[in-house]
């Protein structure tokens, strides 16, 4: 009979998963930085053509406000004569402070400005997210001015003038016109809450900011990854449609051989722009790399390409 006190034994057992499958699930891989996709007329920055007129310039302060913001200051710097579209709260940031001094600006809040964007004499651009912009031709240009002229005008309810050592916020006054709405047909429009992208064939990349997947498969998919849908997105996959993941900010953005769209997010309605031919090749060039989160079908406990 042994003396002595008890000591616990530590036994471990290896069991090996080799060949266990399983149905669904997201893989993370490290992939190389991308290059950043510029051209013509995607931007990352704040360059904007003022124009040598004394029209007067265009600015909403909405979704990536920050670049816009910048510009807006240079702008003011110079003295031209500048309409404001803002949402509510804004009005505490350091931008604000610069301008209450600036000599000619009138703001007006709506309940939600769709976008931030520029337009001028010279050119018309549109921030989308994660710091880029998109330059705009003539016609998206006509319908973005007209866009700001019904939001700055129909929907305001305060308004106020630089000038002073603050903004001081009244009740918007009666528009000094009617402003016609955009039509259905523009280039850029603002629509309903739940517009969506529908994407067809296998030639099309899309990139959702969340929400469900699309019924129809497209080739390429770009969806945050998750536990939710993976059911569709079993489907999906094994129509043929590459399923991927990166968090940059971007809005909705579906790209194909004829076809180009960009959906920005919104709670009281959603601002969508049709690309030019021009504009869809830059703007593919988001979409046609390497992503860090890849979804899989049957992936194999112990597969080394999944490690």
């Amino acid at each position: 009979m042994r003396i002595g006190s008890i000591r616990r034994l530590q036994r471990r057992r290896v069991e090996s998963r080799e060949g266990h499958v399983i149905p669904s699930s997201w893989v993370r891989r490290d992939v190389p930085a991308a290059p950043s996709g510029l051209g013509h007329w995607l931007l990352h920055g704040r360059g904007v053509e003022l124009g040598a007129g004394d029209g007067p310039i265009l600015v909403m302060l909405g979704r990536d406000a920050d670049a816009a913001e910048a510009v807006l200051v240079d702008i003011a710097r110079l003295g031209r004569r500048v309409y404001l579209l803002v949402g509510p709260g804004w009005g505490r940031t350091a931008t604000a402070k610069q301008l209450t001094k600036a000599p000619r600006v009138l703001l007006r809040r709506v309940p939600e400005v769709p976008a931030s964007a520029v337009h001028t004499d010279a050119a018309a651009m549109i921030w989308l997210g994660g710091g880029y912009a998109l330059r705009l031709d003539a016609a998206q240009a006509a319908a973005l001015r007209q866009t700001f002229l019904r939001l700055f005008w129909h929907d305001a309810i305060e308004e106020a003038w630089s000038g002073g050592s603050q903004f001081v916020w009244r009740v918007a006054r009666d528009r000094p016109f009617d402003v016609p709405d955009v039509g259905s047909s523009t280039p850029l429009r603002v629509e309903e809450p739940d517009a969506r992208l529908a994407p067809a064939g296998p030639r099309v990349s899309l990139h959702l900011m969340g929400g469900p997947p699309p019924k129809r498969p497209p080739g390429q998919l770009w969806l945050p990854a998750g536990a939710d849908h993976h059911d569709r997105l079993i489907a999906l996959a094994n129509a043929g449609t590459i399923i991927s993941w990166q968090a940059r900010d971007l809005p909705d953005i579906l790209v194909g051989d004829g076809s180009g769209e960009v959906l920005l997010p919104g709670t009281r309605g959603r601002l969508r722009v049709q690309l030019t031919s021009d504009q869809r090749r830059e703007v593919a060039g988001l979409l046609d790399r390497s992503a860090p989160w890849t979804f899989c079908v049957d992936a194999q406990i112990g597969n080394p390409t999944l490690r």
